[in-house]
């Protein structure tokens, strides 16, 4: 069997959790992949761990001179892109008839290509859905859901969600590569970090404010796309996996607020979570969309979203006790490794 993977982007930073699929697939199942983007993100520099699969470029097109040339798949693709995008659909036609199956995650622009593949060439995709996509859905949703062979998502909430759009989705949790995530050090008496992107729905702003309050010996690294000063954070940027594995390992505990944002976008479950556990180290982070379904204070705190008080007394707390010594247990006993994850997609692909 030949897998396409159609992305939007590649490469870029925060999609590790893509290509780690992609490399256990191949390390643990032997598929044979290939990568088709839509465009490149000026983060990917930073991304360290991509998979060793052909990657193409879908080429711009001169569109003025192809609407005259319309398939039914294009027709159906000019209700959600734009003309030069639609104009993508030739050149991708005439390579994908060697593939048995297309897979794509999110609900978004690659999506919609592969529902547009599929109604010109019927050839077999699978969705896999995760946040955003879902709780800010594009208007052909509901198309790309019915044209799917498989509908996947990363947690019941999520399913529970879909349900609303006549969907049963299957729960594929995310999986990582727990050789990669590894502790390697005693841990710290008086660090912590957070790993996100700026976003309003991971929180990050209202952590800021209340790591003010601190005490100004212990230390919070932020590892995101945001700049600052304070006595008492240190702001890296964006940084590649390894250098991410660095500063957890540094950390007495991973702390993500996430929240629902003000248009309704809120986290799955943030693979950073799964990556801090591995390395047994806590975690602070909140009861929204999937997150508890990860996370119990077995694990490290689970706050309710926006409640900065509960946050601050969460902080306290964990630089006083012990949590999540033995995270790493029960991520394996949860079978939420990359080899795990890799044969429940696989058997998708191949299910008829």
């Amino acid at each position: 069997m030949k897998i396409l993977y159609l992305l939007r982007y590649y490469p870029t930073l925060t999609e590790s959790f893509i290509y780690e699929e992609i490399r256990s697939l191949q390390k643990y199942q032997g598929a044979n992949i290939e990568v088709f983007a839509l465009s490149k993100r000026e983060d990917g520099h930073h991304q360290t761990r991509l998979p060793n699969v052909p990657v193409h470029y879908i080429p711009k097109s001169r569109w003025r001179r192809m609407l005259g040339a319309k398939t039914t798949g294009m027709h159906w693709l000019t209700q959600h892109q734009r003309p030069k995008d639609v104009c993508k659909i030739p050149w991708l036609l005439k390579r994908i008839e060697s593939f048995d199956h297309i897979h794509v995650h999110f609900a978004g622009e690659a999506a919609e290509v592969a529902h547009a593949l599929w109604i010109d060439k019927r050839i077999p995709y699978s969705l896999h859905v995760h946040a955003v996509d879902l709780f800010c859905p594009r208007a052909s949703l509901p198309d790309l859901i019915s044209g799917a062979k498989h509908v996947i998502t990363i947690s019941q909430y999520n399913r529970q969600r879909l349900q609303h759009f006549g969907c049963d989705a299957k729960v594929v949790y995310s999986g990582i590569d727990v050789d990669f995530w590894t502790s390697k050090r005693p841990i710290s008496k008086n660090q912590a970090i957070f790993v996100g992107r700026n976003r309003e729905k991971k929180g990050l702003s209202q952590l800021i404010e209340v790591w003010k309050t601190i005490s100004q010996e212990y230390i919070l690294h932020v590892v995101s796309d945001v700049t600052g000063t304070a006595e008492n954070i240190r702001f890296h940027g964006l940084c590649s996996p390894e250098r991410v594995r660095s500063l957890i390992d540094k950390s007495r505990f991973l702390v993500m607020p996430s929240r629902v944002a003000p248009n309704g976008d809120m986290d799955g479950i943030p693979v950073v979570l799964l990556e801090a556990l591995a390395m047994n180290r806590a975690v602070i982070t909140t009861a929204v969309s999937g997150i508890p379904e990860l996370i119990s204070a077995r694990e490290g705190w689970l706050i309710s979203p926006d409640r900065p008080k509960q946050l601050r007394h969460a902080i306290v707390e964990a630089f006083q006790e012990e949590r999540g010594l033995k995270n790493r247990e029960t991520l394996l006993a949860k079978n939420l490794s990359n080899r795990d994850q890799s044969a429940q997609i696989w058997a998708f692909f191949n299910k008829v």
